[in-house]
């Protein structure tokens, strides 16, 4: 079971991400469906060996379809929260030429989720989570999920430190690809900047 986010992923290629204040004029622009929660549902559905069920939430509006018809495609079964006065999460991501990127993510629905939106847990061994949806929610999950004893997974980005009194599940983390994303996740999760990328990579 996935609780969590699903956005359509605006991509745009430069020759470098622009530093602030500067614009840069890029390239092709692509749209693919996204989200760390889908695609965590996406990639488990594909693995096989056991039923895929995700926990989503999406405006009504064009962007909603192509996400949803991504997910059915896969396989997977979705406990579907539709928000019409939310727009459907998206991201603008920027990628340069040697492979930097810089991502904002407008989250819309993924937003409404609430802690009473999951669903019975009868039958999950487990639950994967993210920290793209709100955390009062979030923690709530993992706390059922814990009662229920369903295994917790956290991927811990994009990187928000956990609530004060959040369960030992929630600060499970799974650290993001290596390089300035995960030194990011590991400032915030530190509440200091790493010394080195080693040290950034050890805390994971």
């Amino acid at each position: 079971m996935i609780a969590g986010s699903a956005n359509l992923d605006f991509v745009v290629r430069a020759s470098h991400v622009p530093a602030p204040g500067e614009t840069v004029l890029g390239r092709e622009l692509s749209t693919f469906p996204g989200g760390k929660g889908a695609n965590q549902a996406i990639a488990c559905a594909r693995a096989g060996g056991a039923a895929t069920r995700m926990l989503l939430a999406l405006g009504d509006d064009a962007y909603a379809a192509p996400i949803e018809a991504s997910l059915r495609d896969a396989g997977v079964e979705l406990q579907l929260i539709r928000c019409p006065d939310h727009a459907t999460g998206t991201a603008f991501i920027c990628v340069s030429d040697d492979g930097e990127n810089a991502i904002t993510v407008a989250p819309g629905a993924n937003a409404a989720l609430r802690a009473d939106d999951l669903s019975a847990l009868d039958g999950v061994g487990h639950l994967l989570l993210q920290l793209e949806t709100p955390l009062p929610a979030i923690e709530a999950w993992a706390r059922r999920a814990r009662a229920a004893g369903v295994v917790v997974v956290l991927n811990a980005a994009p990187a928000r430190a956990p609530p004060p009194h959040a369960p030992r599940p929630l600060r499970r983390r799974v650290g993001q690809s290596a390089g300035g994303g995960r030194r990011h996740n590991s400032k915030v999760l530190m509440n200091k900047p790493p010394r080195s990328r080693e040290s950034a990579l050890a805390i994971h």
